[in-house]
């Protein structure tokens, strides 16, 4: 009877995990195709048990967090076409958008500081 207890509560903490999983992601676009080990690396967690507290307190602050992570920013830098170049708050956020487009666009980017602000690019050298 105590191990079918202790399965049941797993079962139900995978499945909260997998809800937590679904949600952020659909929250956010640029999470929807990301794996759940690279969902965890983009907000700093390092396991699937972490990320039921973290949407916890995402709700709390839906709206704030969602803006946040979504928001575009660009600094007085240009692209060799001279549009703006995205400018990402963290090394982090930078790092995700480069695996996302590598696995879905077959680009390689590396990340970089930018020089004039205290963001981050991505470059294709």
């Amino acid at each position: 009877m105590h191990n079918l207890k202790s399965l049941n509560k797993l079962k139900q903490q995978r499945a909260q995990e997998e809800q937590a999983f679904e949600s952020l992601k659909k929250a956010d676009a640029r999470l929807a195709s990301l794996t759940d080990d690279e969902v965890l690396h983009f907000f700093g967690l390092t396991k699937r048990e972490e990320i039921v507290g973290y949407r916890v307190g995402v709700k709390r602050d839906t709206e704030a967090t969602i803006e946040r992570q979504s928001r575009e920013m660009t600094c007085l830098c240009r692209d060799a076409s001279g549009k703006e170049k995205l400018l990402y708050e963290t090394y982090e956020e930078a790092e995700v958008q480069s695996v996302f487009l590598k696995r879905e666009r077959q680009v390689n980017l590396k990340v970089y500081a930018c020089s004039s602000t205290h963001g981050w690019h991505l470059s294709k050298s």
